[in-house]
C-alpha cells in the first residue's frame, strides 16, 4: 500500500502508458528527468502512481519521447481524469504538483499531501524528498525560530476572500508553530507527528475545527494551501501557485472548499480538479460540523 493510501486507477494507467514511452526510446528515469528538468524520484512516482502528473508535465514527456500527436492528447485527457479522481475517507485528497515559488519552476524535490478530516478533525499528511539536500532541524521549542528549519504549513482561510487566516507549521523534528491573522496571541490545542527516514521526511498534522473561527452559515467557502519549506537551499514551495500573486499568503489563489452542513454524519470524501487557469480547486463534497452549535 502507499503510504498514503490506496492507488489510483487512473494514475496507475497514466503511469503505465509514460513508462512504456520512456522505455520505448531507451531512456533512463534520470535521463528523462534531466531533460524534462524534474527529479529521477518525481519520475518514478508518477510511473508507479503514486503522484499525479500534470496535464503540461505529460506534454513534455510526449515530446521527448517522440510520441504520436493523437497519443500525446490521449495521455493529456488520462492526466485530466487522474487530478479529479475520486477519493474516499481511508485516502483523502492529493497534493500534488508542487512549484518552487522561489525559482518559479516545478518544486525539484517531491512534495506530496494528504487532505482527510472528520467531524471534528483536519487530517493533513505531508511526504517530503529530501535527496541531496540535508534535513535542518535545529530548533527544540515551539513558536522559536520560526524559518530557521525545514518544515511544511497547511494555511486555512475561513472567511474564503482572505480576511480570516489560521496557519499550522511542523518541522522534521516535530516543533509546532501557529498563527492567526486575527491575535498574536493564538495558541490552539493542535498536534502534529514527524518522522524521519534517511532523506525523506513525513508529517501529519491534526488541526481541530473548534480552534478556527467560522461564520454561521450552511454554506461557505474556505481555503487552503500546503507549503512546504527547505532551508538549506532557502526555497519555498507551494501547492497553489498564480505568477501574478504577490505572495502565496495571498489565499485568494488558494483552493476554494465549497463547505455544505445539513445536519448529516460526514461522508467523508473529497473530490479535487483544477481550474483551467491552472489553480486548484477542491471541492468538499460532504458535510462538516465545527465544535457545539457551530456549523460551516
Amino acid at each position: 500500500m502507499h503510504p498514503f493510501g490506496e492507488l489510483s486507477s487512473q494514475r496507475r494507467r497514466l503511469g503505465d502508458a509514460l513508462r512504456t514511452l520512456r522505455a520505448e526510446i531507451g531512456l533512463t528515469g534520470e535521463q528523462l528527468a534531466g531533460r524534462l528538468g524534474v527529479s529521477q524520484s518525481r519520475i518514478s512516482r508518477i510511473e508507479l502512481g503514486q503522484q499525479a502528473a500534470p496535464a503540461d508535465l505529460v506534454r513534455r514527456w510526449a515530446e521527448v519521447t517522440k510520441a504520436q500527436e493523437d497519443h500525446c492528447a490521449e495521455l493529456v485527457q488520462w492526466a485530466d481524469a487522474a487530478s479529479t479522481e475520486l477519493y474516499d475517507a481511508t485516502t483523502g485528497t492529493v497534493a500534488s504538483d508542487f512549484t518552487d515559488v522561489t525559482t518559479r519552476r516545478p518544486a525539484p524535490l517531491g512534495t506530496e499531501g494528504r487532505i482527510l478530516y472528520d467531524a471534528h478533525h483536519l487530517y493533513v499528511g505531508m511526504r517530503n524528498e529530501q535527496p541531496g539536500v540535508p534535513i535542518t532541524a535545529t530548533q527544540s521549542t515551539n513558536d522559536v525560530g520560526a524559518g530557521l528549519d525545514d518544515a511544511v504549513s497547511v494555511s486555512i482561510d475561513t472567511s474564503g476572500s482572505g480576511s480570516r487566516q489560521y496557519t499550522f507549521t511542523v518541522t522534521p523534528r516535530g516543533v509546532r508553530y501557529a498563527t492567526s491573522s486575527e491575535s498574536n496571541r493564538f495558541a490552539p490545542p493542535w498536534e502534529a507527528r514527524t518522522h524521519v527516514d534517511g532523506t525523506t521526511w513525513t508529517a501529519e498534522l491534526v488541526i481541530p475545527f473548534d480552534a478556527l473561527r467560522a461564520e454561521n452559515r450552511e454554506k461557505q467557502t474556505w481555503r487552503i494551501n500546503l507549503t512546504r519549506h527547505v532551508a538549506a537551499v532557502q526555497e519555498d514551495y507551494s501547492w497553489a501557485y498564480d505568477p501574478a500573486a504577490q505572495s502565496v499568503t495571498d489565499a485568494t489563489t488558494w483552493p476554494a472548499l465549497l463547505v455544505n452542513v445539513a445536519g448529516n454524519p460526514p461522508s467523508s470524501w473529497i473530490h479535487a480538479s483544477k481550474l483551467a487557469d491552472g489553480q486548484n480547486c477542491m471541492s468538499f463534497c460532504s458535510h462538516w460540523l465545527i465544535g457545539p452549535g457551530i456549523s460551516v
